[in-house]
């Protein structure tokens, strides 16, 4: 009866109740929820069309949701369609910021994160390199804010500065690890500052920033560089396995790839073991399992061979047996006789 006026109200219900739907993992939600984010698309699209300054964040918004799931689809083609959605929806939000920076710069990273997931995906030169230029546009994203809301906008800063020097270390080489190395610290720097000891993410935020700089350190050419890692490495185990101990849970997550990474920072030659011997020490001897050192068997004593008496040691033998018995006789009788004659 009245579309002009409730038409927005319809397609921003359109769009929550895709996000919603897509929280439960039934094919059946994620198949509506897609429905749902085409025809909110469809609805701002067409008021676009009549007040574009009113409805394009809307519709900007509404492309980064049916981005993300049609990513969810998994297939080829709804993964093409993604990619264009959410190189739309940046594209919006990149003409918005220009404008009003303050309020759409949330957004724009929002999509920016969307589409750099969507370049992961593809996993060739050309989206690399995008991904790593749309990574650092969020990066100069949160340092603005940071400067301004600082309690609110470091750690998402730390989180995406982290990610930053990831993709830089495993897409380049040379002046790129250079420049990992240095987003790689000042992800663990911010997180350091951060942390606090009631806060679990944060934990695991620097937990993430510690791999991150050791698996970077522990590629390095430099020794020092190397130890450096190895530390680092050693920290996020520590952390871990505190965490472990305070919370009710279980397991730390992060403390597998910890110990991996720990394992890998090995300096070669040093008096750590290399990731060869610590595989082939953990084949033979599985974690938790009590090494023994191996004992010599016992040999029996061999059997004892009676004694063969050749003739010399007969005679020998019988001479020593007489004179034994003879020699206490005689001075027995002698001290006999001698008291008889003193009686005498």
């Amino acid at each position: 009866e009245q579309p002009a006026a409730y038409l927005p109200h319809l397609a921003k219900s359109l769009s929550k109740l895709a996000s919603h739907l897509s929280l439960p993992s039934d094919a059946a939600s994620r198949c509506e929820a897609l429905v749902c984010a085409r025809e909110a698309v469809e609805i701002y699209r067409r008021l676009v069309e009549e007040q574009p300054a009113t409805y394009l964040p809307d519709l900007a918004k509404s492309l980064n949701t049916l981005a993300k799931r049609l990513l969810e689809k998994g297939d080829a083609a709804s993964r093409c369609d993604a990619l264009a959605c959410a190189r739309q929806a940046v594209g919006i939000f990149r003409k918005l910021v220009e404008e009003q920076p303050t309020a759409y710069r949330p957004d724009l990273d929002a999509s920016l994160h969307t589409l750099v997931e969507l370049l992961f995906e593809r996993d060739d030169a050309v989206s690399q390199s995008e991904e790593v230029e749309c990574m650092k546009e969020v990066v100069g994203g949160y340092r603005k804010l940071a400067e301004e809301q600082p309690a609110a906008f470091q750690i998402p800063l730390s989180m995406t500065l982290n990610e930053l020097a990831y993709c830089m270390f495993k897409y380049s080489s040379g002046l790129g690890h250079t420049e990992a190395l240095r987003y790689a610290r000042e992800a663990v720097d911010i997180c350091r500052t951060s942390l606090s000891t009631d806060d679990v993410e944060s934990t695991h935020n620097l937990v993430n920033a510690l791999d991150t700089l050791a698996e970077i350190l522990s590629n390095q050419s430099d020794e020092a560089l190397i130890v450096e890692a190895t530390q680092c490495a050693q920290e996020a185990v520590d952390i871990c396995q505190t965490l472990e101990q305070s919370l009710a849970t279980g397991a730390c997550p992060n403390v597998d790839a910890s110990r991996k990474i720990l394992s890998n920072a090995q300096l070669p030659g040093s008096t750590f073991a290399s990731q060869e011997d610590q595989q082939q020490e953990q084949q033979q001897h599985p974690p938790g399992q009590v090494q023994f050192q191996p004992q010599p068997e016992l040999q029996p004593d061999p059997p004892q061979q009676p004694q063969q008496l050749s003739l010399p040691s007969v005679s020998e033998y019988l001479f020593e047996q007489v004179f034994s018995f003879v020699v206490p006789v005689g001075v027995s009788f002698i001290l006999e006789v001698i008291s008889h004659i003193v009686r005498g």
